[in-house]
């Protein structure tokens, strides 16, 4: 388009241009129409904005249903907690009782889905394969529980170590009735009264009475629970007569059985010493 006072219209009204001629006969443009180049900006910073709407709404909504689900899933944590926690005192208290039945003793290493299963074999009746199983956990612990009981009981390790040695030889006749003895030791020590006394001929065990006198949660007093019922170790006589085969701290101690040196049987005086030694040692007369 030649300089002129004309006005020319392009493909675009909005791209009209207009150019006005210069006194010394030049020309020059007009100012454009900067609108429609402000708007797309304007357009683009709103377009954004909605995105951010959008995804901050989408954002929020993923977060309440994840919390949603923490909670839900804490609380049901929760429940199958607080019931396990109910029922495990009741089922550790079943199969330690049984386990003393049988002249075996906890190990607080082993924990109840162990231990489960050992007693419901015992219970039933099934003893071949539960009795190896006890032994054969006893007899890899050996090393560690004779550490472990003159760590705690310096004072008894020239008595605990030697029937540890007679068990070694496999002079069983001699460290059952040493183990025995220490074990209700440790219990005079600790809760102040004997092992293997009850409180009437066929009562249950002075040990209940001292029990009672502790602060327990349920967990603890599931364990001690082996301490507050009549079992084979401190059987009576009249008892005895209806049991057969079992550990018997007075049969052993008074010389009235002579064929209880056994390995499995100085396994089972271990088993009781270590028990006793281990849920007794921060608890006071």
């Amino acid at each position: 388009m030649e300089c002129g006072n004309k006005v020319t219209l392009g493909r675009n009204v909005s791209r009209i241009r207009i150019r006005r001629v210069l006194p010394h006969g030049g020309c020059v443009s007009e100012p454009k129409d900067e609108t429609a180049q402000n708007t797309a900006p304007l357009q683009l910073q709103q377009q954004l904005l909605n995105i951010g709407t959008a995804v901050r709404a989408t954002l929020e909504q993923i977060e309440r249903s994840i919390t949603e689900s923490i909670e839900e899933t804490v609380r049901q944590i929760q429940e199958t907690t607080r019931t396990l926690l109910e029922e495990l005192p009741q089922a550790a208290r079943e199969a330690l009782t049984i386990l003393g039945q049988h002249g075996w003793y906890l190990d607080p290493e082993m924990s109840l889905p162990e231990l489960a299963p050992l007693a419901e074999s015992l219970q039933r009746g099934d003893s071949t394969d539960a009795e190896r199983s006890l032994a054969d956990h006893y007899r890899v612990r050996l090393p560690q529980i004779k550490q472990e009981l003159v760590s705690w009981y310096p004072a008894r390790a020239g008595i605990i170590m030697p029937g540890f040695e007679a068990h070694r030889r496999g002079e069983y006749v001699l460290s059952i009735p040493v183990l025995l003895a220490q074990a209700d030791g440790i219990c005079k020590e600790r809760l102040g009264v004997s092992l293997y006394s009850r409180q009437k001929r066929n009562g249950p065990p002075v040990t209940a009475k001292a029990i009672k006198k502790q602060e327990l949660d349920p967990i603890e007093a599931a364990m001690l629970h082996p301490l507050e019922i009549p079992l084979p170790i401190s059987a009576s006589e009249n008892e005895l007569k209806r049991l057969l085969n079992v550990l018997n701290r007075h049969e052993v101690l008074h010389g009235i059985s002579v064929d209880y040196g056994t390995e499995v049987n100085s396994l089972k005086a271990i088993s009781l010493l270590y028990y006793v030694a281990s849920v007794l040692r921060k608890r006071g007369a």
